[in-house]
This record gives structure tokens, sequence and C-alpha cells, in this order.
């Protein structure tokens, strides 16, 4: 399955974009994931384009089983002119909260905003689990922080 959890792409770029907010994922099992688009990656993704802005986003009791080829999660402000006339605004307030993964071998997660103006901010981890264990940083968890991400933090 390509883009399990994928929201943002796409909105109404020909006037202000579109607001997508208040959006909950729980309970959910990831059975397979196999992506060959490289920009979109995520089993968990928030990628808004099209002068798009989500937030309030709350990821909770996700499982993920082993896939061939993908990240664990993808959130960053995009602009794919194969796909978007526009770059997305912001994305901000997520929660990802018990998140189990049993796998190895995924691309490198991100986390990362399009400019100063179109930013990441606030993005929060509570009990992430990888391989049975809880991770205690974002570098054990194969998560990178690029450039215009702000509050990121595991807790």
């Amino acid at each position: 399955m390509a883009h399990p959890l994928n929201i943002g792409t796409h909105g109404n770029h020909e006037e202000e974009g579109d607001v997508m907010e208040d959006i909950s994922f729980e309970d959910i099992d990831i059975l397979e994931h196999n992506e060959y688009q490289a920009g979109y990656l995520g089993c968990m993704t928030i990628n808004p384009g099209d002068k798009n802005t989500v937030r309030n986003v709350r990821y909770k009791n996700i499982r993920i089983e082993p896939f061939k080829r993908g990240k664990l999660l993808d959130v960053q402000v995009k602009y794919n002119p194969d796909y978007n006339p526009a770059p997305g605004r912001r994305i901000e307030h997520i929660s990802f909260q018990d998140i189990y993964y049993n796998g190895k071998g995924e691309v490198t997660s991100q986390i990362r905003g399009y400019s100063e103006e179109f930013h990441v901010k606030d993005v929060a981890f509570d009990n992430l689990v990888i391989n049975g264990q809880r991770v205690g940083s974002l570098e054990e968890a194969n998560i990178e922080t690029g450039d215009y991400a702000y509050d990121i933090r595991l807790l």
C-alpha cells in the first residue's frame, strides 16, 4: 500500500488554500507499505502543498508492520511543481502517541518546513516504540529534523 495515512497534498491553490485541522487517526494497523515515489514515502505523512495549512492532527495507537520501501513518517511543507502550483503554508500542533513499529531498513523520516514563513511547529512524540524498545531520541528513531522545523520533541 502506498500513502497509508497521507494528508495535505492538494488544495484550493487558486484562492488561499485549505485549512485541514482537528484530524485524528486512532487504532490503526498499517500492514504493508511499499512506496516508489521518492518524495512521498511516509506511512504517516503530512505534506501540505497548494497553500494548505495542516494543524491539530493526532496519531494514536498506530501499529506498523515491517515494510519494503518507505519512511515511518514524513512531516514536510512541500512545493513539488509536478503536483502543486504553490507551496503549502504550514504544519502545526501534531501529536504522535503510542506508535509501534517493528522493522528495519526504512528511509530516514523527515520533519522540515519550506521557508521561515512556511514552517513546521510543535510536533510531539509520546511513547514511540521501535522493535519493542521505547526510543529516547529522534536520532534513535531515525527521524531527522531539517530547516524551519521548531519545537520538535520526545515526551
